[in-house]
């Protein structure tokens, strides 16, 4: 994922959080902007939707990180 994340000018957990905001509408903010260790990659959420949509907003965001390390596991340049 780091050749992919490197070519679109992004450190991975930005990239991770630009793919989901595109694919779920879910927006997130990389962990670079509040300091990480270096090698490390995070994101935070602030969760607002009313309970209901609460149980579908987090099964659109395991369906997407399911997909997206089957796509970028290995460092494949998918």
């Amino acid at each position: 994922m780091s050749i992919i994340s490197k070519r679109n000018n992004l450190n991975p957990d930005g990239f991770y959080c630009w793919q989901l905001m595109e694919t779920t509408g879910i927006v997130p903010t990389p962990g670079e902007n509040y300091g990480q260790k270096e090698g490390t990659y995070h994101f935070r959420l602030t969760i607002l939707p009313s309970e209901e949509k609460i149980a579908p907003m987090y099964e659109r965001l395991s369906k997407f990180h399911k997909e997206f390390m089957d796509k970028y596991k290995d460092n494949k340049e998918n």
